[in-house]
């Protein structure tokens, strides 16, 4: 049987770092896209300039009822068109969630966390910050 060095041990680390830091910048990749595509669509801002996202993160803990308040903050209701129906929500369920600062063509600073579906495809949630 072949001894395991530390060197075999350390390329193998490396490698799963590197695989996971690759996922993780094409999961910010796609959030950023579909939160670009989001604002475009169904923004009262759809001209806006720099836009900063932070990093990606995931939570198991929104409830529904914390989904539902969100939503219906006022300032959300202003800046982002009623034809968009956000998709339903399980408590529990995995969310991708992103804040975003843009400035908006009146000048206006906005920051708002984005929150995603698990597949980073849809947009559950925004909260004005």
């Amino acid at each position: 049987m072949k001894k395991i060095s530390i060197k075999d041990i350390l390329k193998g680390v490396v490698a799963v770092i590197a695989a996971a830091t690759l996922s993780s910048c094409g999961e910010k990749t796609q959030s950023e896209k579909v939160i670009k595509d989001f604002i475009e669509t169904y923004s009262i801002h759809k001209d806006y300039s720099n836009i900063n996202f932070s990093k990606i993160d995931s939570t198991f803990y929104l409830k529904q009822k914390d989904i539902a308040k969100m939503l219906e903050n006022k300032a959300i209701k202003q800046i982002y068109n009623s034809n968009y129906k956000f998709p339903a929500y399980k408590d529990g369920d995995k969310l991708i969630f992103i804040k975003v600062d843009y400035v908006a063509a009146d000048g206006k600073k906005h920051t708002q966390t984005f929150y995603l579906d698990k597949d980073i495809k849809t947009v559950v949630a925004v909260k004005e910050n």
